[in-house]
């Protein structure tokens, strides 16, 4: 697959302020909010009947009537209309040059599963219309889509270098390993009238990884009807939607907002009685590493197609930042609003699942002015804490 030329475009309109020695990062949002001044601040709580959480862990049970709303609101249309969230924006200069950072200990890792061999068997049943939607635009499909705008070509020649390119546009890519665990984020924030989409990937069980700003926004509060769609492809949904039950994030995200700590976690009930595993497998996790590695970053961006497909880009650890916290990882890519929360991946393999394709990351923020870099929390402890809790769901 080649590379191709894109953009990225900043929409900074509100901002949110970390405390601390954090830089100050901006937030898009909609800009007709409803009860202003309202501050949305849920009990926290786990969903009943689960194990408690992990310390170290902030959670957030979604009631029961808002999951049966959810199931019922999130149309293709809807989804189509749902605009991508936004990169978290920091205002001001990337540090020049930041000291690479020891890894925190001896680095663990979690394989990744594959979906049940009946799996494609009854998505193709359960929502036959949208594998044929699927198929026909496959077959009528004459060229890649292209990114908006007017840009050069990226390429490992670029600072910092990277390669960026569509992985589910016109092949069956979006039904294969690893590609099938990720999908669209579909939600609402209180106090706005938009609906808004990130980025998020299986990671066990019933349960995703994302950013942290992809479920709670500091001075709005949890995030409302959220819906996970795998293999999202251009408003199709071949193994259908899930809905959220639960979700988590770290206490420094929750508390503060720091960037290092931007890291979230979905809980999605069953479908048919199967979890979004089954249905789609999922990846391995991979914490304590080297702050050095090659990843491949995926997310669906709305610089590239509006967000109708999944865009990977491939790079290597260009600098650690320097906010107070574990460094987050800096690495080149041009992908935009609506990538918050993709999975970077370390040992990528296509086609595989055993002992490769691990997260080790997810997309959370850029420094203004530098639009071909963008950054990760560093997975150590925190991370592992929300595995943690993944594996009670």
């Amino acid at each position: 697959m080649r590379s191709i030329r894109s953009c990225f475009l900043v929409l900074s309109l509100v901002a949110i302020l970390v405390t601390g020695m954090l830089p100050a990062a901006v937030f898009a949002q909609d800009d007709t909010p409803t009860g202003a001044g309202h501050v949305f601040m849920p009990a926290l709580q786990t969903q009943p009947g689960t194990e408690p959480a992990p310390a170290g862990v902030v959670t957030h049970a979604i009631p029961s009537a808002e999951q049966t709303a959810a199931s019922q609101f999130w149309t293709r249309e809807r989804m189509l209309a749902a605009k991508p969230l936004d990169l978290l924006t920091v205002n001001g200069k990337a540090p020049a040059a930041s000291p690479e950072v020891a890894a925190t200990g001896p680095a663990v890792r979690f394989p990744g599963a594959a979906s049940d061999p009946k799996a494609v068997a009854l998505a193709q049943k359960e929502y036959a219309a949208e594998w044929a939607r699927i198929a026909a635009e496959e077959t009528s499909a004459t060229e890649q889509p292209q990114a908006e705008g007017d840009f050069e070509a990226e390429s490992w020649a670029s600072t910092p270098p990277f390669v960026s390119y569509y992985v589910n546009d016109a092949t069956q890519t979006w039904k294969s390993a690893p590609w099938v665990t990720m999908g669209r984020l579909f939600f609402k924030i209180p106090g706005y009238t938009g609906l808004y989409a990130c980025s998020a990937s299986v990671a066990y069980g019933r349960t995703l990884w994302t950013a942290g700003h992809c479920v709670f926004s500091t001075g709005r509060g949890w995030h409302t009807d959220m819906t996970f769609v795998p293999a999202y492809r251009n408003g199709a949904y071949p193994f259908g939607s899930f809905v959220a039950i639960n979700a988590a994030t770290t206490p420094a995200w929750f508390s503060s907002g720091n960037l290092s700590a931007d890291i979230g976690m979905v809980s999605l009930a069953s479908r048919s009685g199967w979890t979004v595993s089954q249905y789609v497998g999922r990846l391995g996790f991979l914490y304590n590493a080297n702050g050095v590695q090659q990843f491949h970053a995926f997310g669906y961006p709305s610089n590239f197609a509006s967000g109708a497909f999944l865009v990977a880009c491939a790079a290597s650890t260009y600098r650690r930042d320097t906010i107070p916290g574990p460094p987050p990882v800096g690495i080149g890519c041009n992908m935009g609003s609506g990538s918050s929360g993709g999975p970077w991946l370390v040992a990528y393999a296509p086609f595989r699942t055993a002992s490769v394709n691990y997260v080790n990351s997810v997309v959370s923020y850029r420094y203004d002015g530098q639009p071909n870099l963008f950054y990760g929390p560093y997975f150590g402890s925190e991370a592992k804490q929300l595995w943690d809790w993944a594996v009670l769901q």
